[in-house]
């Protein structure tokens, strides 16, 4: 099925056919996601709880299919996916949209990252590129470990693989619009 509203050209597949576009819904107790739709292979999203509200920009890794939103501020699914978000409060600190590999499992105790072609891997955490304008059409290879308990050190996970970043920069502006919008209303 495919839809055009506004800037968002609709491609729906099955697993989305239970999210109408525009329509929240309550998926945990006092958790709503509402679905905004899709363009150049970023879903987005926009999740409401009691304390914050948030915009994403969903893209699935190159050999896995999209996650499912869990709650308000929360995907799951058995792949790992690129994560663009903008809360209320990097509205009201002007702080920019950030960027993330997101897997099922919260916490890593190792996250790297290049781009393809690259030899060596980059921290997350302390050589993260920032500019969305540079990952935008960029194919970034990931690889993360971590434990599912991580304070006892028992569920070793690891996850690797590839995201194709091209539209990070669209997407960054329409999560970071999403947000301002919802500020004024």
């Amino acid at each position: 099925m495919v839809l055009t509203l506004g800037l968002f050209a609709l491609n729906i597949p099955h697993a989305l056919a239970q999210w109408q576009t525009g329509i929240e819904k309550e998926i945990q107790p006092g958790e709503y996601m509402t679905f905004l739709g899709e363009r150049d292979g970023w879903r987005f999203w926009v999740g409401q709880n009691k304390y914050s509200t948030t915009c994403f920009a969903i893209k699935n890794n190159l050999d896995g299919d999209y996650p499912e939103p869990f709650a308000a501020d929360y995907f799951y699914g058995d792949d790992a996916y690129a994560v663009i978000r903008y809360d209320d409060t990097s509205l009201e600190y002007n702080i920019p949209p950030s960027w993330d590999i997101a897997t099922r499992h919260k916490a890593s105790v190792r996250d790297e990252y290049r781009f393809e072609g690259e030899k060596f891997m980059r921290s997350f955490y302390s050589e993260k590129e920032q500019s969305f304008e540079t990952l935008d059409g960029k194919v970034i290879e990931y690889s993360k470990f971590g434990y599912e308990y991580p304070n006892i050190k028992v569920g070793a996970f690891s996850a690797e693989g590839k995201v194709d970043f091209t539209g990070a920069a669209n997407a960054a502006q329409s999560v970071k619009d999403c947000m301002t919008e919802r500020a004024h209303q």
